[in-house]
């Protein structure tokens, strides 16, 4: 077996009766690296090299935290919200735009549905995210289907909870003009 460069050994084998070998390579290849391989006869005679793809091993590196989300519900709306707290159930994380490797949403921990815009590269969950503190975070994963580790996390707390009405006054200060009242 020779390596990218055509020239250099990485590994021989002696076939058994059926003809199948095992060649351990080094150094190991894991990237999906471009080898060729011969066969050489007892008179030293070699083959027509023949083209094969060492395995897709690695994954992509760990994505980078995401810094902020799209929040385009409410009174407040940002592309780019850094705020810790949202009346948006379903927050797009926003992780890069044209991505090559197929992004994974987690929601404190745990794989979700989502759907990647890569246009605008955000990552939105299909399912709404429930009221209280979430950790969001994504991997990516190759074509082979090798997934990095996740992302950091992006906290933010969902809160749809519009606050109470507020109380009837029961009073107060007229202390303007000639006549001053107080109820």
């Amino acid at each position: 077996i020779y390596g990218p460069d055509g020239t250099t050994v990485l590994g021989t084998a002696v076939a058994a009766a059926d003809g199948s070998y095992t060649v351990p390579l080094s150094p190991a290849l894991t990237n999906g690296e471009e080898i060729t391989a011969t066969a050489t006869d007892a008179n030293g005679n070699e083959s027509a090299a023949v083209d094969a793809t060492a395995p897709d091993l690695t994954a992509p590196d760990t994505p980078a935290a995401p810094a902020n989300y799209n929040d385009n519900v409410g009174a407040v709306t940002s592309p780019t919200s850094t705020a810790g707290t949202t009346d948006d159930t379903t927050p797009g994380v926003n992780i890069g735009a044209g991505l090559t490797d197929v992004p994974t949403l987690y929601v404190d921990g745990v794989k979700v549905p989502a759907t990647y815009d890569p246009a605008t590269g955000t990552l939105t969950p299909t399912t709404p995210l429930g009221a209280g503190a979430h950790t969001l975070t994504y991997t990516l994963t190759d074509p082979t289907g090798n997934e990095s580790p996740q992302s950091g996390p992006l906290s933010i707390t969902v809160d749809t909870t519009a606050p109470g009405a507020p109380t009837a006054p029961t009073s107060y200060n007229d202390n303007v003009g000639a006549v001053t009242f107080f109820f």
